[in-house]
């Protein structure tokens, strides 16, 4: 009767240890999953904003280049014509429209040098 009794108390620590040790992994998989998530979610956040800041930095490219040549009264030489449309085309490709269109539409119709 005693061996009986303590393979039932074997079995039993057994089971608890199993499950305590699936409850462990569980947990640790479901925040692996929420950190993946959280990162995930920063790591857009972030590429977000490095195209904003791109946007605006394409942008002001654009009006340095409007008012050296356009409100300046400046030719405008085919290379400069060349790099304005690569600037327009990244610039609207981010989301950029209304004044820096407006800007690139008079640099176009510059003369070229």
């Amino acid at each position: 009767m005693p061996e009986n009794f303590l393979w039932q108390l074997v079995l039993q620590l057994a089971m608890l240890c199993i499950t305590g040790v699936a409850s462990w992994l569980g947990g640790k998989i479901s925040g692996s999953k929420e950190e993946r998530e959280r990162r995930e979610s920063q790591q857009q956040e972030e590429r977000d904003l490095n195209r904003r800041i791109f946007r605006l930095l394409l942008r002001y490219r654009l009006q340095d280049l409007h008012e050296h040549y356009v409100l300046g009264g400046r030719p405008c030489p085919v290379e400069v014509k060349q790099g304005i449309q690569e600037v327009y085309e990244l610039y609207h490709s981010l989301g950029g429209n209304g004044q820096g269109t407006h800007m690139y539409k008079e640099l176009m119709e510059l003369h070229v040098a």
